[in-house]
């Protein structure tokens, strides 16, 4: 599995492969990715995500093997947050956050990364929002502790006994 550069390739048919693209607005996320045979399922979380690992899924959809273009968008509305994210431009995930969801509007992003076994779980994104330092609106760190933010995975779903 690798990351490139702009263009998906698919090297390995059996192995998924990711490409994050750049981005268009400020608050939006765009990943080509292809997903070997298999039974997948994207998640997204917005609470207790810390460095590393994952988080308690807010909400998650099947996703088929195949190719696919995933857009998160992080939205301001009146009464909150909202963050949508699209397949070929039908939603698949919407979560909605209050408005105190974000603190400061900083935030640390991290690349995307892939499992280097097919059953492990696929990190698209993974984003901490800052917190103040102390008194501080001006400096701002990302906790060392979980907080809130975006992460988003995509994760083999196991097929049990019953199943097969």
């Amino acid at each position: 599995m690798r990351v490139l550069a702009n263009d998906l390739t698919i090297d390995d048919p059996s192995k998924i492969a990711l490409v994050k693209l750049d981005r268009l607005w400020p608050e939006e996320h765009r990943w080509d990715l292809y997903l070997p045979a298999g039974r997948y399922r994207l998640c997204v979380a917005t609470r207790d995500i810390g460095q590393d690992g994952l988080a308690p899924v807010v909400q998650s959809q099947p996703i088929e093997p195949g190719r696919h273009r995933l857009i998160l968008y992080q939205q301001r509305r009146k009464d909150g947050w909202r963050v949508l994210v699209t397949r070929e431009g039908k939603s698949l995930l919407s979560v909605e956050e209050p408005t105190d969801w974000t603190v400061v509007s900083n935030w640390s992003d991290e690349s995307p990364s892939l499992p280097s076994i097919v059953d492990q779980p696929a990190v698209l994104l993974r984003r901490r929002f800052m917190r103040p330092v102390g008194q501080s609106k001006s400096r701002t760190v990302t906790p060392l502790y979980p907080c809130e933010g975006i992460l988003l995975w995509i994760e083999p779903v196991k097929v049990s006994n019953r199943e097969s």
